[in-house]
């Protein structure tokens, strides 16, 4: 609801209700003794501009470089706003170079204007701001927008490696409501597919509001390469000067569609999105990697942060967890509230290695952490939940948790004091992920330098949700898809598009044959299939493709296909096939391991009569599965340390293979 709200109030309050009266600034050619009404006589100055257009008017400014520090004086009104902008596509650059003034454009009080595809840039100094927007305590300020806006190099020092001190900063876009009362608050602001990268902002954030703001939305973003926070949403910081809890906040935010990336800071976390005492702020549809963490919900001050949502979003590849939520000083109140986050996609965050995982929990109350993949980095830590209170009501369920090693007994969760390796032994023992599970959700690709987080065709994720959620209006998945289709819902920031399945696999199996792996399928029907890509990988994350096979054309009856790995790695092999459609529609089967270490555990008879095979195993009991040189299998078997005698059904004389504990043994039957 907030989002159609916020659109409308967009198109009403900001569109033109009027005949528009047209201005031109020409720092060439201009004069600010003219008229400014056409080119010919175009004002000199966009100073001059700031101070003499008029409501429902545009002022075009010609491109170049103004070496200018702008403070607007102008208001549009309510359907007849004032718009500055480029002429045609000109490239307005408003620089700070050798400017000892700040910030670059001030605006304080005023309303109803739009700034658009400017570029502001070059202002070194501490405290330095881009674009300053400020509601006094007894001001007004509603309904600007800002579209196409590039803000870049606004430091604080020149040199970005200087480590700071905590009153070194510089701000490239600040808005802070001062407003002592709920009336004169700071309303609908719009900053939308604006860029904002390469400052150095110490430690201050580069896209930030606070205060008594109501009405946010930020969207089509991007956001990176600055030296800290990246978004920032704040509150409990009496910048209203009033002691008013319900007031002292940024509040009824829209923050969708950006990408955020590389803000990370040297000296203090550093995350791509950040509610900090914000509240009732919708996050959702944003991407946020390699951050230091990828969206925050905190609140440092005494008081509140509450009302939060994240859903949907792709958060991935950040310096600490993907996720961090709660107040985390113990010497404050600050907690937050009633937050969800739900259906969201993780992958690989915490590269840093410091153990925290996925998703770090502190002071929480009534937050609810639902439908998420957590697909974890190589160190196969989940998630921690710190030791410190309150952390009351917090539900975790209905997540797909994965771990690289693809192995559950070998994972760690931080559970306050306590600490679990398995996930059976975490899920009872926290009493909590009643209907979570641990699987591989298989997604498209999980490597971070070529990241496709879709679900395929068989991942676990499909129609896996909690059935209780409820969709909220107009909610989506990450690529604007039905939130739902066939009435059930999906973990993760995709849903599962079915269409019609060009491939329905029957198996894909691989087993050991000495020094190769035999790998095989089948299908059950083939419609519109192109061929099959074999991809191999020593990870179980990263594949590359070592061979293709052309499909045996269009069949609803099943067809068999089979292929050799002659150059297995040493260690570990992990196989999948990626199939491909006329269509370019790609799907992915399972994933397969064949294991090459060197094993001297197990010996099997290598030849066999068509009753029995003998195995000795000095290794633990575990399972057998016995397939035939097509790699179909045949039966299964348990196997206990020592001797072990196998029945076998009758089989024809010829090589089959028995699989155990992911080694491969021949087995040759005579009659």
């Amino acid at each position: 609801m907030r989002k159609t709200f916020l659109t409308i109030a967009t198109l009403c309050l900001l569109g033109y209700a009027s005949a528009q009266t047209s201005y031109f600034v020409d720092g060439t050619n201009g004069n600010d003794a003219s008229n400014g009404t056409s080119l010919t006589t175009a004002w000199k100055t966009i100073q001059n501009s700031f101070n003499k257009a008029t409501a429902g008017s545009v002022v075009y400014i010609k491109g170049g470089t103004y070496k200018a520090q702008l403070t607007l004086n102008v208001s549009g009104t309510v359907g007849n706003p004032i718009e500055f902008r480029n002429y045609q596509t000109d490239s307005v650059y408003i620089d700070g170079t050798g400017l000892s003034a700040n910030p670059m454009i001030s605006i304080t009080d005023h309303s109803n204007v739009i700034f658009r595809n400017l570029i502001i840039q070059n202002l070194v100094k501490n405290n330095a701001v881009g674009i300053q927007v400020v509601c006094s305590g007894t001001g007004t300020v509603a309904n600007l927008m800002f579209k196409g806006i590039i803000i870049r190099s606004i430091n604080w020092t020149s040199n970005a490696s200087t480590k700071p001190s905590s009153s070194k900063n510089s701000q490239p876009f600040i808005a802070y409501g001062e407003g002592t009362t709920a009336a004169n608050a700071m309303h609908n602001i719009i900053v939308d597919s604006c860029i904002i990268y390469n400052n150095i902002t110490g430690f201050s954030e580069s896209l930030s509001f606070g205060g008594n703001i109501d009405g946010i939305t930020i969207t089509h973003n991007l956001v990176h390469d600055n030296t800290n926070i990246g978004i920032d949403v704040t509150g409990n910081y009496n910048e209203c000067n009033c002691n008013d809890t319900a007031i002292d906040h940024s509040r009824n935010a829209y923050i969708a569609y950006n990408v955020v990336y590389n803000n990370v800071s040297n000296y203090a976390t550093s995350s791509g999105i950040y509610i900090d005492g914000g509240v009732n702020v919708l996050v959702e549809k944003n991407i946020s990697h390699h951050n230091g963490s990828g969206i925050e919900l905190g609140c440092e001050q005494n008081g509140s942060a509450y009302n939060l949502i994240v859903r949907d979003n792709l958060i991935y590849d950040n310096q600490e967890p993907g996720m961090a939520i709660g107040g985390y000083d113990i010497t404050t109140t600050g907690i937050v509230n009633n937050a969800t986050i739900t259906n969201n996609t993780f992958v690989a965050n915490n590269y840093a290695n410091d153990g925290t995982g996925e998703l770090d929990i502190t002071k929480v109350l009534d937050c609810n952490i639902r439908n998420n993949i957590f697909y974890t980095n190589a160190q196969n830590v989940l998630f921690s939940k710190e030791a410190i209170s309150p952390q009351t009501n917090l539900v975790l369920d209905y997540n797909d948790w994965y771990t690289p090693n693809n192995d559950s007994n070998n994972i760690n969760v931080n559970w306050g004091s306590a600490s679990y390796s398995d996930f059976s032994t975490y899920r009872t023992s926290s009493g909590t992920e009643k209907h979570s599970f641990y699987a591989n959700p298989l997604i498209v690709n999980a490597s971070i330098t070529s990241p496709d987080f879709h679900i395929t065709a068989l991942s676990p994720c499909i129609n896996k949700a909690d059935p209780a959620y409820v969709v909220a209006n107009n909610e989506t998945d990450f690529e604007g898809n039905a939130r739902i289709i066939n009435f059930l819902l999906d973990i993760g920031a995709y849903e599962y598009k079915p269409g019609t399945v060009p491939v329905q696999f029957v198996y894909f199996n691989a087993v050991k044959q000495q020094e190769q792996a035999l790998l095989s399928w089948a299908t059950a029907n083939e419609n519109n299939n192109s061929y099959f890509e074999i991809e191999r990988s020593t990870d179980g994350k990263l594949f590359n493709t070592i061979d293709n096979q052309h499909s045996k054309g269009n069949s609803s009856a099943e067809q068999y296909y089979n292929f050799t790995d002659n150059q297995p790695a040493e260690g570990k092999n992990y196989y999948r096939l990626k199939q491909k459609d006329n269509t370019g529609l790609i799907v992915y089967t399972n994933i397969v391991m064949v294991d090459f270490t060197i094993n001297d555990l197990v010996s099997v008879n290598t030849i066999a009569n068509q009753k029995q095979i003998k195995v000795s195993n000095k290794g633990v009991a575990g399972m057998a599965a016995l397939y035939n040189n097509m790699g179909q299998f045949i039966q299964q078997f348990k196997i206990a340390s020592g001797q072990n005698l196998l029945a076998i059904p009758y089989l024809s004389t010829g090589i089959y293979y028995l699989q155990i504990n992911g080694n491969s043994y021949k087995v040759i039957v005579l009659n």
